[in-house]
This record gives C-alpha cells, structure tokens and sequence, in this order.
C-alpha cells in the first residue's frame, strides 16, 4: 500500500467507526456520517468493523489491535530504514526482510505484503522469470520490492511507483541496503497520470496502492500498452475490509483476463484478506 493514500482510508475509517449505528433491533451495523448520510471511502471497513463487532472475540481483539497500530503511520518507513540499518546484515535481502517483519511485529505495524502473502507474491513473480519486467503500484517501505527485485538477473528491473516522498526515501535506502539497487527503479507521484510515461510492457504487476484506483490504474495500463498477452496481475488486499469489488468484478467479468481468487489474512494480523491474481488474454 502506499503511505499517504492509504493512512487516509484507514484514518476515514476511524472516524466513522466513532459514528457506528446498530440498525434497529437486527444487530447490522450501518455506516453513518454525522448528518445521518452514508459514508463514502470508509463503507467497506466500517462494513467489515461491524462483522467483526458481531463475530468471535480473537477477531474483535485482532481488529482492536490492528487499529490500535495506526497512529504514526505516516512516518513508520523511515523509522523501519532505521530499524533495518541497525539490526540487519547489509547486501543480505533475507536479513532485511526478517527486519522488517521484526520491526513489524515488536515495533510497530507496516503496511506491506508480509511474510504469508509474500510467499504467494514470490511464487507467482518466480514464473515470469529471472529477466522479467516488473512494475509495483504501492511501495511503502520497500518490503515487496525486495520479495520481487531479489530474483531478477540479467536485464530483470523492477520499477516501483509510490505517491509518498517518505515511503519513496525508506524504500530507495532499504532496497540499497539489501543490495539491490541496481535492479529497483523508484518512481515518487501518484500512479494514474505516472503510467502512460512508462515504458512496457511488464511482465507482471503487483498492485497494492488505494484500492479505488486499482481497476482505473488497470485500464490505464491496457491503454498505454503497459501488458502483453500472459501478463499477470497480482491485486494484493482485496479481501472485505478494503472495498475492492469494482475491481474484482471487472478482471473476472470483462473478458481480458483469467483470474484465481486466494484468501488469507492482513499482514500480521488474522483478519481476514484475499489477493486475485489475473493472466492478461490481450485486448
């Protein structure tokens, strides 16, 4: 995810689960703004917040803590470069990412794929092969960017676009600390007027900005050429909480991919999550 765009989905959701409503006597909450209107970007989590509200204790806690995280977000991949030039072997990239799922963990939550999802993600990149085209919506602190970069030989680059300066900094100095800088490009600007400037096609792609923009983002990539037949497109966080059915319904409905669906949970976390992974057929 990136940085800014995304804490400010999360800090909408925060604000609306403190104007929750129980529908009458049905137990269903309701997302409500403060002059009784739907909420807009917040809906799905609040959605989500309320199943959880009404579900199992452990997924009442998880959620407690994971919001209970969220403060100082902003700032959190500067403080995991930090964290990793401290406590990680410098040129090892499995050191690196062991940091960070360390910082995660004991010092504060991270907005990146993780380890269970990253194993997905590295599986899925591995079959594109060692000379791939990468391209990665949403960098935060660089985490992805060495699951995808670490495989890549030969004349294999990995191009990251990220809306964040901080996320953009944090992850240029962790990427070249692991010692992969000569195969990561870091793009800083907001990714649906940065794609046409791209050149392509790429091999695979992995999305994990603002939600709302993944199908823009998808269909300004077809549009600019961006994928060839047999690109695949990895949209991490389309699970409930993170509201991404325009999405879903347009990889599975409009014809030009064939898309598997696999759930597993938020990083760090055992709330629930999913990723679709999409083969481009062409145009």
């Amino acid at each position: 995810m990136t940085d800014r765009e995304t804490f400010c989905q999360l800090r909408s959701f925060r604000l609306a689960k403190s104007r929750f409503a129980v529908g009458s006597g049905l137990g269903i909450a309701e997302p409500i703004s403060s002059t009784g209107n739907a909420l807009g970007p917040a809906e799905q989590c609040v959605r989500f917040y309320g199943r959880c509200q009404r579900g199992d204790a452990p997924m009442k806690d998880e959620w407690k803590r994971l919001l209970g995280q969220l403060d100082g977000i902003e700032a959190r991949p500067a403080q995991a470069l930090e964290y990793v030039r401290g406590c990680a072997e410098q040129g090892d990239a499995a050191s690196v990412l062991a940091a960070l799922d360390e910082f995660a963990v004991t010092q504060g939550f991270l907005m990146n794929v993780g380890p269970v999802k990253g194993v997905l993600l590295e599986e899925e990149a591995a079959r594109a092969g060692t000379e791939a085209r990468v391209l990665e919506l949403g960098a935060h602190c660089g985490y992805s960017a060495i699951l995808l970069a670490r495989r890549l030989e030969g004349n294999g680059r990995l191009v990251s676009v990220d809306s964040s300066r901080v996320s953009v900094d944090a992850t240029l100095g962790i990427v070249a600390f692991a010692g992969l800088a000569d195969r990561v490009e870091v793009l800083c600007g907001d990714s649906t007027p940065t794609l046409p400037s791209l050149e392509g096609p790429f091999d695979f792609v992995f999305l994990d900005h603002w939600k709302g923009l993944y199908r823009t983002d998808l269909e300004a990539m077809e549009s600019a050429g961006l994928l060839r037949p047999g690109s695949v497109v990895f949209a991490d966080n389309v699970g409930p909480m993170f509201g991404a059915d325009e999405y879903l319904a347009y990889v599975r409905d409009c014809g030009r991919y064939e898309s598997r669906h696999l759930v597993s949970t938020v990083e760090y976390t055992e709330i629930e999550d999913a990723v679709e992974i999409s083969t481009y057929l062409g145009p």
